[in-house]
């Protein structure tokens, strides 16, 4: 006994008749569930990607409009006053505290002082000559702490670097 199956053809206001002891209509309708499946999973992947990029792209701008709060901070607290002691120490436990936070979320400082030049983590913002070889592109001072979020960088650290200079030297063991 044939049994058959009536079909709506959506493009198309006609119905027909599927054979359901038929392989071939069976075959055809798995693989396009198979298909749609398929694209479903892959959309979803999709969004989820999207919505992590969205979500990293929201931190980063948040915590580079806290950078220049979190710059006058380190400034305040490198001023040494007996005057304002306690106040300099409550200074410093809010920043600890606001450090604290953005390392939980991925932020990092980028080592500088006394490495190597990276120009894929640092601005150079002034050279100054060394007389000594092993300091020739070595980070002498910091002017602006770099950061990164996740491996990504935020801001490049601003730095001042020094570069050896042969003749300088051997004027200065001249003169």
């Amino acid at each position: 006994m044939e049994q058959f199956l009536e079909k709506e053809d959506y493009g198309n206001d006609e119905k027909q008749k599927i054979d359901v002891d038929s392989g071939k209509d069976f075959n055809e309708y798995k693989n396009k569930f198979l298909r749609i499946k398929a694209d479903f999973e892959n959309y979803k992947k999709r969004v989820e990607k999207e919505r992590e990029e969205l979500a990293n792209y929201i931190k980063r701008e948040i915590f580079k409009s806290i950078l220049p709060i979190i710059d006058d901070i380190e400034k305040c607290m490198k001023h040494n006053s007996d005057e304002y002691q306690s106040f300099r120490e409550g200074i410093e436990l809010i920043y600890k505290k606001i450090e604290n936070m953005l390392k939980v979320n991925g932020l990092k400082k980028i080592p500088s002082k006394g490495e190597k030049f990276d120009h894929n983590f640092h601005e150079a913002i002034m050279v100054k000559p060394v007389y000594q070889e092993e300091l020739d592109d070595v980070i002498l001072d910091v002017v602006q702490t770099g950061y990164t979020i996740n491996n990504i960088l935020l801001r490049p650290a601003r730095v001042i670097v020094g570069r050896y200079d042969e003749k300088s030297k051997s004027d200065l063991t001249s003169g």
